[in-house]
């Protein structure tokens, strides 16, 4: 997806075949959001298999048109993205709730992720601070670490910062409200839509107080769980050399991601090859996977 922000790294870190055109910003690797619906390798959408068959796909009922529920996809930031806000349930109205988190895959030397806010504000602060350009100077600056994870609950002022490729995982939903967009123009000179009012209304005024702000991956354990009691889950899954593991799927969809190393998924449905940046969804009728490598293999694993 071109982005006015983005970079290279889609295609040289990751073998994107890009097209013309560009700067490219995000690679939409599973999405169910409407409009960028993804097609399986077999030919249908996601939003066919949802239909004909949800409790197959999800491993629960759903509604007519309920959209798949989780959005994956790489973020190649080679400029700062705007400061934003996403909405939470409380919101209300029309809008779709989002969460999100992020893994760090690499980064430039100096790199940061902006989350959260240094200190408590008003409402009158941070909208006299969006419109003179000062935001940034109130937001916790965190290092982009590769291999660090960080969640971005809804309602968290943040902006991922220049020279930062990341995987991002949330809820299905593209309601973005910019407060700040580091001045930047389009080819004709207009600056992008702002949506101070409605950010205003979403976001968390109070100061940034979690902690950690970011967990290393860790390789030595086979299963190391990053995220629990969200609306998705995460985990990070490690396997060894000459090492064969089989993985109950549990009736629910997965979402893997190969981070490191090579190897095969072996399934009912046939066998897969495992390469860094490979994305592969799993239904939930598919009851059992196994894992086979020759070398450590490093997945992400995302489900509800």
């Amino acid at each position: 997806m071109a982005k006015p922000w983005g970079g290279n790294r889609l295609a040289s870190v990751l073998g994107r075949k890009l097209p013309p055109g560009g700067p490219y910003g995000e690679s939409w690797e599973v999405s169910g959001y409407p409009g960028r619906v993804s097609r399986l390798a077999g030919g249908d959408s996601l939003a066919d298999l949802a239909l004909r068959d949800p409790e197959g796909l999800l491993g629960r009922p759903a509604a007519p048109g309920e959209p798949f529920p989780l959005l994956f996809k790489f973020i190649d930031a080679q400029e700062a993205l705007s400061v934003q806000v996403h909405p939470a349930e409380t919101t209300g109205g029309q809008v779709s709730p989002k969460q999100e988190a992020w893994l760090v895959l690499a980064s430039d030397p100096g790199a940061i992720l902006y989350i959260g806010l240094t200190k408590t504000v008003s409402p009158d602060e941070l909208r006299s601070r969006a419109l003179d350009g000062t935001i940034p100077d109130i937001l916790r600056q965190v290092p982009a670490v590769p291999g660090a994870f960080h969640h971005v609950a809804a309602g968290t002022i943040h902006a991922i910062g220049g020279g930062v490729l990341l995987a991002e995982i949330q809820q299905v939903s593209d309601t973005t409200y910019r407060l700040y967009d580091w001045g930047r123009v389009d080819s004709s000179g207009r600056p992008r839509d702002l949506h101070i009012e409605e950010a205003l209304d979403a976001a968390s005024l109070v100061a940034w107080g979690h902690a950690p702000f970011g967990m290393r991956t860790s390789r030595t354990l086979v299963r190391t769980s990053l995220l629990p009691r969200s609306k998705f889950t995460v985990e990070t899954l490690s396997f060894h050399a000459s090492h064969s593991f089989a993985y109950p799927t549990r009736g629910r969809f997965e979402i893997l991601v190969v981070l490191d190393g090579h190897g095969r998924l072996l399934s009912p449905e046939g066998d897969e090859d495992l390469s860094p940046g490979r994305t592969l969804l799993l239904p939930a009728s598919i009851e059992h996977v196994s894992v086979a490598c020759d070398e450590e293999l490093f997945l992400l694993r995302f489900t509800e």
